[in-house]
């Protein structure tokens, strides 16, 4: 029983590290793999364990199924690891406005920002991905233009998540 315990928390440890970094947007398919694998663990360890119990299991797959929808539905750990990093971003976005040199890949929070620009809309785009067929990143502004956008997550008022194809 504790060894479920063990790998239920390491599986909600590497979802939430997974989302807050925002691979959870950016690649939905993780958010039905790890679970899955964290699942199938869970279960084979459970009847290793001896518990070979129809309720514990099922209890065990109740709780990741609650887990992968709060997770998909919310992005609870994207937002709760950009409330942890706004302000390191709103500073970075604020010296990029005015026109400071800026050193890259730069820490931001959580978050490591490989390049920023400012867009003709006067937004601030701190990107996290500088993939020339795919850029992810946060991007700033009252007034943001979003064009040939894969995805997009409204974390505040001007605070986006996005991902350009």
């Amino acid at each position: 029983m504790k060894m479920e315990i063990v790998i239920w928390i390491v599986g909600v440890v590497i979802l939430t590290a997974l989302s807050a970094l925002g691979w959870l947007a950016v690649w939905p398919v993780v958010i039905i793999v790890v679970p899955s694998l964290v699942f199938a663990l869970g279960c084979a360890m459970a009847f290793i364990m001896g518990g070979r119990s129809e309720h514990r299991i099922n209890l065990y797959r109740f709780l990741c199924s609650v887990l992968i929808a709060l997770i998909g539905l919310t992005q609870f750990p994207l937002r709760l690891g950009f409330l942890a990093s706004k302000k390191s971003l709103s500073l970075l976005a604020r010296d990029v406005t005015a026109g400071k040199p800026q050193l890259f890949p730069a820490r931001a929070g959580l978050y490591v920002i490989r390049s920023a620009d400012v867009n003709d809309d006067g937004s601030v785009c701190l990107w996290t991905d500088t993939n020339p067929h795919r850029r992810i990143g946060f991007v700033c502004g009252d007034k943001v233009d979003f064009r040939d956008l894969w995805s997009v997550q409204n974390l505040d008022c001007v605070w986006w998540y996005v991902v350009f194809d």
